[in-house]
């Protein structure tokens, strides 16, 4: 009998304990059963008992404080492996293999020591520098504390450092042997219990704890109990559209701080900018001091989950302020904010050596949906404090109900695709109606030029049986047969718009933008569409343009510029990155502001449709000239930059 150990050299030694006991396991059964071997899963549940007792026993013995904190912690890790882990039997091999059932789909994920040291060790420097106001009878807890990792580092960092004291620990979890694991070290202090933080009855009594610590279960809002969900909706703010686990923890830990107590954790960092996340940004931008965000996404944290973590502290406020007040408080409030890509960077946090970033909490309030954007530099924060300082009359939103556009989603082939689209067709298939030239981001669109493949599109609904499991939608065809229509490319490193001329269909994976009175619904049902006529005459660009298309060649130009490419980066960066590009979703990009004519600018926002044309007419040549295209684009990024009153030049880099 061989053992094959699969994708984790980076638990190799646990691994190889773990296989000693598998193994010792199934001698000691194959003498009482020769066919105990093929009991796997009876086999491999006993693994981590017998681990655990070793421990146990290992624990009891020392009475060295430091020496009994290693070994709880060595065993929270390994009773990470090992509910992450199973045992298979393959090709004549027992094999050790993730479990289908992924880790962070359970919301146990193990801290590494280095960020809980650092979220501990970050607010004792709080409390030494006495910007925390000295109590006693201190209470700390971790409301999802699982084997008591944080707790644990609390207790031997707390042994070197004078805090006041007396203090006591409390840790919560619903796993029944990550809380056993905690309280083997038997500390006068530390008060273990299993019970479920969100909904304890005992935990239902506000302003109980002084310090919050802890890494939240993220848990999908997809992968929790249909009635647990149901529950936290009814119970929870925090629990919005859909949210996750965690959010819902850091209401609960609101709930149980006290007036001016501080919280540390690390989270995901959806929720920063999320739609689920609109309600807890706005409980914390009201209800706390935000002091800290520190954002580790770039470095790999938890093995083996596609998580992009943040850790952040804030500090409740002594009282809820008028709204006056909640204002100058929020002013005077400055965010520190940190992106590091190593984690040895942490200790250079704390002994400032890398400085950080301090923004206004009150910044936030200007975001879309008052996200909470963490890193960027001082010369990227001017730009968006320029553009959501923009005055209100002198532009309006893509997706805006008084904008005279829309943006719409190209053609969702489903499972359908082989019969949808083809590469060719046959010549009895050219007079059909139903068969369409077809275009989509990688076949073939790029900034000011589309470039046809020769792929087609069988447009006919009857493709999509829905009787046979079929799905798919063709979406309305005046969509495509709008001419003219920017399509914009899905994903990229920046925004990457063109014009078509040519009617194409497209994928899904091209954004469409046209006018709304291109639907000839527009002008044949006048009661329903009256009120986008009058906005459509509100925002008009008929003054300065005589055709249409002068009017969306602007809007190419604004679309392709550095300054917008810039602003979309800034804002979506961190959230909004697939296999590193950009992914440029139809409700962002409908928040880009654009320029509406005035006396003073008209001429300026004519240049710029002169410029856009002749750009796009030099991409479309067979001579194209890259020098000379660069260099009209320069004078247009000029140009577009004066129109919005910034100077985006220092940007270009960060977009190249």
């Amino acid at each position: 009998m061989s053992i094959l150990v699969t994708n984790y050299s980076i638990h190799k030694e646990i691994t190889q304990e773990f296989l000693e006991i598998y193994r010792s396991i199934i001698r000691e059964k194959m003498k009482i059963d020769p066919l105990a071997e093929k009991d796997k899963i009876k086999n491999w549940d006993m693994v981590f008992p017998t681990l655990f007792e070793k421990y146990q026993k290992y624990i009891k013995k020392t009475s060295k404080i430091a020496k009994k904190l290693q070994l709880i912690r060595e065993l929270g890790e390994k009773y990470q492996f090992f509910i992450s882990h199973q045992v298979i039997f393959e090709n004549d091999k027992w094999k050790i293999v993730p479990r289908k059932k992924k880790i962070h789909q359970l919301g146990t994920i193990y801290t590494p020591s280095e960020i809980s040291h650092f979220i501990i060790r970050w607010i004792f420097q709080l409390i030494n520098e006495n910007s925390y106001q000295v109590k006693v009878n201190w209470k700390i807890a971790d409301l999802a504390c699982g084997p008591g990792q944080f707790l644990i580092d609390w207790i031997e960092l707390g042994s070197s450092i004078r805090l006041p004291q007396p203090l006591s620990l409390f840790g919560y979890d619903n796993d029944p042997i990550a809380i056993q694991i905690a309280a083997l070290g038997s500390f006068p202090d530390l008060y273990i219990a299993q019970k479920d933080s969100l909904f304890d009855g005992a935990l239902e009594q506000r302003n109980q704890f002084d310090i919050i610590v802890g890494n939240p279960p993220y848990i999908k809002s997809s992968a929790i109990d249909d009635d647990y969900w149901n529950k936290l909706k009814l119970k929870f703010k925090s629990a919005y559209h859909k949210f996750d686990l965690s959010v819902v923890f850091l209401e609960k830990s609101l709930c149980l701080l006290k007036p001016g107590g501080i919280a540390g954790f690390i989270i995901s960092n959806k929720w920063l900018t999320s739609k689920y996340g609109m309600k807890i940004r706005d409980l914390l931008l009201s209800s706390t001091k935000i002091l800290a965000i520190i954002d580790v996404s770039q470095i790999s944290i938890f093995s083996n989950v596609s998580t992009y973590p943040v850790i952040i502290f804030f500090q409740k406020r002594a009282k809820i302020p008028s709204k006056q007040q909640k204002s100058d408080i929020e002013m005077k409030s400055l965010v520190r904010l940190y992106h590091i890509e190593k984690i040895t960077d942490l200790e250079k946090i704390l002994t400032g050596k890398i400085k950080g970033f301090s923004i206004q909490q009150h910044f936030f309030h200007f975001t879309p949906h008052h996200s909470i954007i963490t890193n960027f530099s001082i010369n990227e924060h001017e730009l968006l404090s320029h553009f959501w300082n923009l005055p209100q009359d002198s532009f309006f939103f893509l997706n805006d109900p008084k904008s005279p556009y829309t943006l719409r989603k190209g053609i969702h082939t489903g499972n359908c695709k082989n019969k949808l689209i083809v590469n060719e067709i046959h010549n009895s298939e050219f007079d059909n109606l139903e068969i369409k030239p077809l275009i989509t981001s990688r076949l073939k669109i790029e900034r000011y030029k589309i470039s046809w493949q020769g792929l087609w599109i069988r447009y006919n609904k009857s493709l999509i049986d829905k009787s046979k499991g079929d799905y798919g939608s063709l979406r309305e065809p005046w969509i495509f047969e709008a001419n003219p229509k920017i399509c914009i490319k899905l994903f990229g490193i920046r925004i990457q718009a063109a014009i078509d001329f040519f009617r194409y269909y497209t994928n899904n994976s091209v954004i469409l933008l046209l006018r709304k009175d291109q639907n000839p619904a527009f002008h044949t049902n006048s009661k329903k569409f009256y009120h986008l006529k009058e906005h459509s005459e509100m925002h008009s660009f008929k003054a300065i343009f005589s055709h249409i298309e002068e009017e969306f060649y602007y809007i190419l130009g604004i679309l392709n510029s550095n300054l917008i490419s810039s602003y979309y980066r800034i804002m979506y960066r961190h959230t909004h990155v697939r296999g590193n590009y950009l992914q440029y979703y139809i409700k962002d990009l409908g928040k880009i502001p654009i320029i509406l004519p005035t006396k003073h600018n008209f001429k300026i926002i004519r240049d710029i449709a002169q410029l856009t044309r002749r750009i796009v007419k030099l991409h479309e040549s067979f001579l194209a000239n890259r020098v000379e295209i660069e260099k009209e684009e320069k004078i247009l990024n000029k140009k577009i930059d004066s129109l919005y009153g910034f100077n985006s030049s220092y940007l270009q880099k960060q977009i190249d």
